[in-house]
């Protein structure tokens, strides 16, 4: 998993140039997932878990109305 967020990250870091794109958009969007999962596996603490994932939701609703606006 560790290098599937690598290499994803890496990917972003190369769309960065057309950042306000769709397809930075849908990068983001997929290592936004990736992280999700990652906390899901290993925060055990169930009220930082929530806390983390809550943020993680708040970020994924401001890039898909990005993605929206750029579709």
């Amino acid at each position: 998993m560790e290098k599937r967020i690598a290499d994803l990250e890496e990917r972003v870091a190369k769309l960065e140039a057309a950042a306000g794109t769709a397809a930075f958009l849908k990068e983001q969007l997929q290592l936004l997932q990736a992280r999700k999962r990652r906390v899901e596996i290993r925060v055990t603490d169930p009220e930082a878990r929530q806390r983390i994932l809550a943020a993680l939701e708040a970020q994924r609703c401001l890039l898909q109305s990005s993605l929206q606006q750029h579709e």
